[in-house]
């Protein structure tokens, strides 16, 4: 599998994600940083940051799955990706964009944890290349499939688009703006992740295990800081070793082949499809 990555600096043997999402080594000890996680060589990320010089060659850099609307007036901003193979990259530093995130009325409400019994559905996704069928999982992200479930239920996502698209990695949308810098007009608390499957990826010649979110995973977009999530999600198109800090809140039973053609659709510079990818509609299924 290619893995698309990011840059990185080196202490000496610990990889960790910074507040702007951009992936970090550091071999001292644990980073203390709401994205802090042991990684392979190379991985995603989004954002200005750090600039950091490691051995071996330089690689171009991917955004990962991010939702800039958050409780603070800090942009984030977005780099163009490429697949290669993993290894520790050399990076250079992204100025933020001046544009501040666009909030919508306030309309919407966190309605907190609801139920399982109320959460437990299938959410059909109509898309104008197919549809795709997502089972909540409640129990997976309490949190993230309450939200989810209620903005689907008030009709917020009706003829949003998919804002971003990597083959090989996922598609991503929810914004009502479509730009990626918006969000509902609040922000919710964070779940925490599960352990994630375990695969062995090379690094450096050797081997090493990292957990990676499935093909077919749905989880919510955030920023850096905590608690940021609000309405974009992504749907996984291919296994990928990623920072289990996205709330995973569901998966797809139904309609893969959609998401996967919607991630091979002709993009610009920053991921966006040159057409717009829209749900037409999203309703839960009883």
């Amino acid at each position: 599998m290619s893995l698309l990555l990011r840059r990185c600096y080196q202490y000496t043997g610990r990889y960790t994600l910074d507040n702007d999402l951009r992936l970090s080594y550091d071999s001292k000890a644990m980073r203390s940083s709401s994205f802090a996680v042991p990684f392979l060589a190379a991985v995603a990320v989004l954002g200005a940051g750090c600039s950091s010089t490691t051995p071996s060659a330089s690689v171009t850099p991917i955004t990962v799955p991010t939702d800039s609307y958050a409780t603070s007036n800090t942009p984030a901003t977005t780099t163009t990706p490429s697949p290669v193979p993993p290894s520790p990259t050399t990076s250079t530093s992204v100025s933020p964009k001046p544009t501040p995130p666009t909030s919508m009325p306030a309309t919407y409400a966190f309605p907190g944890i609801r139920p399982a019994a109320e959460l437990a559905k299938n959410v059909r996704i109509k898309t104008t290349k197919g549809d795709i069928v997502v089972k909540i999982d409640p129990a997976a992200g309490p949190n993230a499939a309450s939200n989810f479930v209620y903005l689907v239920e008030k009709g917020f996502y009706t003829n949003i688009i998919f804002h971003r698209v990597i083959p090989g990695f996922m598609i991503q949308g929810g914004d009502p703006t479509g730009t990626g810098r918006s969000g509902p007009g609040y922000t919710i608390p964070d779940d925490v992740v599960k352990p994630l499957p375990q695969r062995d990826y090379p690094l450096n010649g050797r081997t090493q295990r990292f957990g990676y979110y499935p093909k077919g995973t749905v989880a919510m977009a955030r920023t850096g800081a905590p608690n940021s999530a609000g309405s974009q999600f992504f749907i996984m198109v291919d296994d990928y070793p990623l920072d289990p800090s996205y709330a995973i809140f569901g998966h797809v039973i139904e309609g893969q082949d959609v998401a996967d053609a919607i991630s091979q659709v002709e993009k610009d510079a920053n991921d966006r499809p040159d057409e717009d990818i829209k749900m037409i509609s999203v309703t839960i299924e009883e």
